[in-house]
């Protein structure tokens, strides 16, 4: 949400029911997605992996690693394959499109590399399509060209 706590609803659209309600972080959040079973937010300096539990959603910082914090615009992931024995949704990929142009890939809600620079210093950044089969995705930002 963009009001002073940044609220975050989780609703079951089909029955119009609303599930939970938090405070989502005290910055700006910019994107919110679905990785698995799980909801994840990001924006000014920083990423969260929620889990719904009842009518209230807990949450995992994501972690930086040794990296300077950055703002994140934007959140793609992999689509989900079939399930494997075995298989863990905190497995799944994520990444984030940063303000400076960069994207960062996640893995079980940490830093794993940084592409740098994938584009310019952005205002906006997209990610626009991601394949399973060959592990591919496009990334859009507002690069200016001189």
């Amino acid at each position: 949400g963009i009001d002073s706590d940044n609220t975050i609803k989780i609703w079951q659209w089909r029955q119009g029911k609303l599930l939970a309600t938090v405070a989502g972080h005290t910055e700006r959040i910019f994107d919110i997605s679905f990785l698995g079973d799980r909801v994840v937010t990001c924006g000014v300096r920083h990423i969260r992996y929620w889990t719904l539990l009842g009518n209230t959603l807990e949450f995992r910082e994501g972690d930086f690693g040794k990296s300077e914090a950055q703002t994140l615009l934007c959140i793609g992931k992999f689509a989900r394959q079939e399930p494997k024995e075995g298989f863990d949704d905190n497995d799944n990929l994520c990444f984030t499109g940063t303000i400076s142009g960069d994207i960062i890939i996640w893995k079980k809600n940490k830093l794993d590399r940084i592409i740098s620079p994938a584009h310019s210093v952005c205002n906006e950044f997209s990610f626009l399509f991601f394949s399973n089969e060959i592990r591919l995705f496009i990334s859009l930002g507002d690069d200016l060209f001189d």
